[in-house]
């Protein structure tokens, strides 16, 4: 035998494997890259590699099935109790995602996990894998409930660690301290919903109180409570004649309800700190005209700015004409100016210059 590398011939065959021969025999006559390899003499593999080749979609694995003569479940059938079993997994599988292990395995995986400690990587990875997917992204509805209401039933009553505990004064102290201004990881940040979002919410909660759902459903007031009500009425009108009063409640209130600032005004605060404007933020309820709460006020020239949202305007005064003369008819009898900014203007591409434009307008008057 002669020494070197056997150069083994060309087969000839390859080049009788035209697009239109595939064409014809993989498509049109069905055959499988087997069957048309078997009647060439050459691999399968070429068959495939010359489907790729020409850029020809094969076939998916129900498509090659059909016509199959050999077929091995031609003529059989699955029984009653291989479909029930069928139909079990795959009800299993859209609940746990197919992880299905049974008691038994899972004791054998905690046993061997257990006091295995993680890499520093391995568990960033894990962390990495895991962020922003909520229990249902993993679970899947019915097993995520399930998984809540065992981790609520797990910390119950006398099973919670902290059960017939308190804070001492000085840890409630510490917590609140923790928590203030800057602090607080909420601090400058607002829930904006969409109009859609708001609307959800509403269906969602109607008819949760009407008749029976309500609590105090088929309940009344003792003749006793209805005089004390009567009583605090009578006292709370009263001490409402007082001025002073009147304005140290409503600012309260405003403090206790309102969100503040709103995201409006929290883009003109930003605007009056980058372009030096002599307005100062006050709409948090600490400063009251005639019982009107302004959202940014100029003390020295007696200017205020209003920053609205006209959906709110007119849900509460009928048009935002109406809120306009409502606040003009606060401000203008204690000689107040005031400039009105509502989402178009806030919110528009060119907005700093469009708001700027607004104040500078009544501020050169001055």
């Amino acid at each position: 035998m002669p020494k070197g590398i056997y150069i083994r011939k060309e087969n000839r065959k390859i080049e009788q494997i035209s697009k239109d021969y595939l064409k014809r025999e993989y498509y049109q006559n069905k055959k499988s890259t087997i069957e048309i390899a078997r009647e060439l003499g050459i691999a399968p593999s070429t068959i495939w590699k010359r489907l790729i080749y020409f850029k020809l979609q094969p076939r998916n694995r129900s498509e090659c099935q059909i016509g199959v003569i050999n077929h091995r479940f031609k003529g059989k059938h699955h029984t009653e109790e291989d479909i029930q079993k069928m139909k079990l997994a795959k009800k299993l599988f859209k609940e746990n995602f197919g992880y299905i292990n049974s008691p038994e395995t899972r004791q054998k995986i905690s046993i061997k996990l257990k006091g295995k400690p993680f890499s520093e990587e391995h568990k960033r990875n894990i962390s990495k894998s895991q962020k922003g997917k909520t229990f249902e992204d993993k679970f899947g509805k019915e097993r995520a409930l399930q998984i809540k209401n065992n981790m609520s039933e797990s910390v119950k009553g006398e099973k919670n660690p902290f059960y017939g505990k308190h804070h001492t004064q000085e840890t409630k102290r510490i917590n609140s301290l923790s928590n203030k201004g800057e602090k607080n990881p909420r601090f400058g940040k607002h829930f904006i919903f969409s109009e859609e979002h708001k609307r959800n919410i509403s269906k969602s909660q109607k008819g949760k109180h009407i008749g029976n759902k309500n609590n105090f459903y088929g309940k009344h007031h003792t003749e006793e409570t209805i005089n004390k009500l009567k009583k605090n009425g009578l006292k709370l009108k009263i001490l409402w004649q007082n001025p002073e009063f009147k304005e140290e409640t409503i600012k309260k209130i405003l403090k206790g309800l309102l969100k503040r600032p709103t995201s409006y005004e929290q883009r003109i605060s930003e605007l009056c700190f980058k372009f030096n404007l002599p307005f100062v933020y006050k709409g948090n309820g600490g400063f009251l005209i005639n019982f009107k709460n302004p959202d940014f006020v100029n003390e020295k020239d007696k200017i205020v700015i209003e920053v609205f949202y006209s959906y709110f305007k007119i849900r509460d005064y009928g048009n935002v004409e109406n809120y306009k003369e409502f606040c003009r008819k606060k401000y203008e009898p204690a000689g107040w100016k005031v400039i009105f900014l509502d989402e178009n203007d806030v919110m528009a591409d060119n907005w700093e210059e469009i708001c700027l434009s607004k104040i500078n307008e009544v501020l050169i008057k001055i």
